[in-house]
């Protein structure tokens, strides 16, 4: 996918596991299928998942972005309502891999997808309770600083109602 990625193999995932987190030394390590294309996941075990980037950093930029990843996860859970992925640990750079990566308490479940939602009512609301729950949480003063992902609503407006229209009549034709 990116011309400068990184293979992250299982072997040198146990090996780092192993050698930073020895609570899970002997757990089995598998990849995870991913349609996303800027981490390599992996499961330890039936509790931990840990993502990969695959253009890893051994700078302090990426550790402290992925900290501060993991403090956010932290104070979401305290206000969602839904899961969300607990922080278990950041693994450093070592043999076979040159960067920062993280541990988190995998949550089960599947990506959601239209034909696989038994009652897209209820999925709309629950969706709505988590976008009512982020947007009463007291920010600190913290603001989107314009750069990487993410951005004002309103830009993706005319693109989701494009997008809900197609799937309004695709439903209506079905």
């Amino acid at each position: 996918m990116h011309a400068d990625q990184v293979d992250v193999p299982a072997e040198v995932v146990a090996a780092l596991v192993a050698g930073q987190f020895p609570r899970w030394r002997g757990l089995p390590v598998r990849p995870l299928r991913s349609a996303g294309t800027v981490n390599a996941l992996f499961r330890v075990g039936s509790d931990v998942v840990l993502r990969f980037p695959l253009r890893p950093s051994t700078g302090t930029e990426l550790r402290d972005e992925l900290r501060q990843e993991q403090e956010y996860a932290r104070l979401l859970a305290a206000y969602l309502p839904v899961a969300v992925p607990e922080p278990l640990g950041l693994g450093a750079p070592g043999d076979g891999y040159p960067g920062w990566w993280t541990a988190y308490r995998f949550i089960p479940g599947e990506t959601a997808q239209p034909d696989r939602i038994d009652d897209l009512g209820v999925f709309a609301g629950d969706l709505a309770a988590v976008v009512v729950a982020l947007h009463d949480i007291d920010t600190g003063g913290r603001s989107w600083s314009g750069f990487g992902r993410g951005g004002p609503l309103a830009d993706q407006d005319a693109d989701v109602r494009a997008a809900l229209a197609r799937h309004t009549l695709r439903a209506v034709l079905d």
